[in-house]
């Protein structure tokens, strides 16, 4: 088991850079419209903030540029393009890899510690956040990919425009972080029961001898 547990580990951090489920099928928990109700009213905060952010900025920031700017914003346009595109695509290579080692997780919890009386505590509260991150990720990198699409260097604030992307993709790539360190966490736990119970089955051994 830690051994498995160990390459679950490894493959996590070998990853060097960066459609959440809400409900079970056929089930009608209230713990699920919990976590639903909070990541909706995470995505709106985030949102908002993101709206007045750019807001701010747009208010402050009004001009238009002459041919040469022009032209130099066209060129930044594009390179502002493929760097979300590549962002986008890595993303989806992150999500495909977490959630693939989440899976496994889960599933070596439920068929190899549950049945030897191992529990984690909060082990549903780390597989919720896990939910809530992959969601807020999700949110992030779509808000990239919307301010890459929308940069029209002809508008009143280009550069505004410009600075937005470069908020938004710090932002999807700090969300994309803190969905990796959700599924750490969520390694660790398993990771620390079963530690904890071959510790205390170690001194109990001792202690009966």
């Amino acid at each position: 088991m830690r051994k498995f547990l160990f390459l679950l580990t490894s493959s996590l951090f070998v990853v060097t850079s960066l459609t959440p489920v809400f409900a079970k099928e056929g089930k009608d928990d209230p713990e699920d419209h919990d976590l639903k109700d909070r990541i909706e009213r995470r995505i709106k905060e985030f949102e908002q903030e993101r709206e007045d952010r750019i807001a701010t900025r747009s208010a402050r920031h009004k001009e238009k540029l002459d041919a040469v700017k022009l032209r130099v914003c066209e060129t930044r346009k594009n390179i502002i393009i493929n760097r979300s595109e590549r962002l986008v695509k890595r993303a989806e290579r992150q999500f495909e890899i977490f959630g693939l080692i989440a899976t496994r997780v889960e599933t070596f919890y439920t068929d190899k510690v549950l049945p030897r009386g191992i529990t984690v505590p909060n082990y549903d509260d780390l597989k919720n956040t896990i939910t809530e991150k992959k969601a807020l990720a999700q949110t992030a990198l779509d808000a990239a990919s919307q301010s890459a699409e929308s940069l029209d260097c002809s508008g009143t604030d280009p550069k505004g425009q410009i600075q937005n992307f470069k908020d938004d993709f710090r932002a999807g790539v700090k969300a994309l972080k803190s969905y990796r360190r959700s599924i750490r966490d969520l390694i660790v736990g398993v990771k620390s029961a079963i530690g904890k119970a071959e510790k205390e089955a170690t001194s109990s051994a001792e202690s009966s001898n």
